[in-house]
């Protein structure tokens, strides 16, 4: 009876048989009709989220052009094709509600796996990561690439992507997100 099911966080665990009842996904995490699908664009940030914008604007006694940009430096810069950019919608929203520029991101939770496989690898401070479209794509559950593994955790996001060869940079999407990992 279901007709259309979206999951987040699982795709490349799909694909590795974990989940043996669920192996015929279709993984959009870098299908190109879909790079806007999981987070605000500036356009409906300033549409959707007028109203709270404009209370934060008060309280903080700041200008709109200064808080757009602050918000942007702190929230923005996810991007699954290295174009489109968009907003965490989970450390937009608390922003809007406290009302304060956090790292809501590293309260969300302790990735417990990924921080042993950072020490594994001797890996703590990844940026500006130059991978090939083949490693992005690959996930083996017994011997962890430490890269895509970051990418899809949601550590790195796409800053550039060649379209003709699939290479493509990492980088850590905002300060939320690279407040976390340092």
């Amino acid at each position: 009876m279901i007709r259309l099911l979206f999951i987040t966080g699982v795709s490349k665990f799909a694909k590795v048989s974990i989940f043996s009842d669920l192996n015929h996904l279709s993984d959009l995490t870098i299908h190109p009709d879909y790079t806007t699908l999981t987070g605000y664009t500036q356009e409906e940030l300033e549409f959707y989220f007028e109203d709270h914008i404009q209370i934060v604007q008060n309280k903080l006694k700041i200008s709109r052009a200064d808080l757009l940009e602050a918000m942007r430096v702190w929230y923005d810069g996810f991007s699954w094709d290295g174009v489109n950019k968009l907003y965490n919608p989970f450390g937009t929203i608390n922003f809007l509600d406290h009302k304060r520029f956090h790292n809501f991101w590293f309260s969300s939770g302790t990735p417990t796996f990924l921080l042993q496989e950072m020490k594994k690898h001797h890996h703590f401070i990844v940026e500006n990561s130059a991978i090939s479209s083949d490693t992005l794509e690959k996930y083996d559950i017994e011997n962890v690439d430490l890269i895509p593994l970051l990418f899809q955790t949601g550590y790195l996001t796409i800053k550039n992507l060649d379209p003709m060869t699939g290479d493509t940079v990492l980088d850590y999407p905002n300060k939320e997100v690279r407040e976390s990992m340092h």
